[in-house]
């Protein structure tokens, strides 16, 4: 006789950077990245239900790290290099249930923070959607199948989840971030082109910002080609390689000039965290 034995496939869904709205699994959370600093205590996260069904949520928090392309990882061993936030903030409620298109506040709050040493602790706030499926209701892409020998089975059904940044900072920052290894690229296949370059954090705290690339041509022509929100470089990482797509038109040459790339604090190309200069006619 065969037996089925069913299992959960947990998607995660990291998120890092601060954008309008996003969802994955019928669920839409905003904002994308909570920080406390300051007085500042309290935050607000709206949840809401996209699905036509009623939806159930469960949330906690987990431990992740940044590798050198922007991919957030689990931890799951001991870890003394990272503070963690996840003891220090309360949240609630912890379980949600909406119905469709219907939203819920979740409260998150800092407590016991005075006695922190100086720097940043970071944890992720994970909110998981129950499957909406029942064992043995599955079917097509919701499903997958590993046979196993001696006729078993395992059936794994997919459960969708966010996770967003929570950030505690205590004292001051003494962050600043550079740039280095500028380099053009072109796709052989579609033919695209793409700047690549290393971001390196320096200090004490993670870094975060908004990607403004422009190209100049030898006349003078300015040319935004890229912008691209939402770019850390979390602790205790210091090193985020970038690869970022460029437009393209008949009107730029990206064989002459010379593009200059910002990392900007605010979604305006006038605080510049961070630029550099690659000169196209080498």
């Amino acid at each position: 006789m065969q037996r089925v034995v069913y299992g959960w496939l947990t998607c995660i869904i990291c998120l890092l950077g601060y954008l309008p709205a996003s969802g994955q699994g019928d669920m839409l959370i905003f904002p994308k990245r909570v920080v406390f600093e300051g007085r500042k205590n309290t935050e607000m996260v709206n949840l809401t239900n996209t699905g036509s069904d009623t939806a159930t949520y469960h949330l906690s928090f987990i431990q992740m790290r940044m590798d050198e392309n922007g991919r957030l990882e689990p931890i799951t061993g001991p870890d003394t290099s990272s503070y963690f936030a996840d003891p220090y903030i309360r949240y609630y409620p912890r379980i949600v249930t909406l119905a469709p298109q219907e939203s819920q506040l979740i409260k998150l709050q800092t407590f016991k923070t005075g006695s922190l040493a100086p720097g940043e602790y970071r944890s992720h706030l994970y909110i998981r959607a129950d499957p909406s499926h029942k064992p043995g209701e599955a079917t097509g892409e919701d499903a997958q199948y590993i046979e196993e020998p001696g006729a078993i089975s395992i059936r794994l059904i997919p459960m969708y989840g966010l996770t967003i940044p929570c950030i505690i900072r205590i004292g001051e920052s003494t962050t600043s971030v550079t740039m280095s290894n500028l380099a053009l690229e072109r796709d052989s296949t579609s033919g695209s082109f793409f700047l690549k370059l290393d971001l390196h954090r320096h200090g004490n705290m993670s870094a975060y910002g908004h990607f403004f690339i422009t190209h100049q041509a030898p006349d003078g022509t300015i040319t935004t080609v890229a912008r691209l929100k939402g770019i850390g470089v979390y602790t205790p990482g210091t090193l985020r390689r970038c690869k970022i797509r460029l437009s393209q038109s008949d009107s730029i040459d990206y064989s002459s000039g010379k593009l200059l790339a910002v990392y900007s604090a605010h979604e305006i190309r006038s605080v510049p965290i961070a630029q550099a200069e690659l000169d196209l006619s080498h």
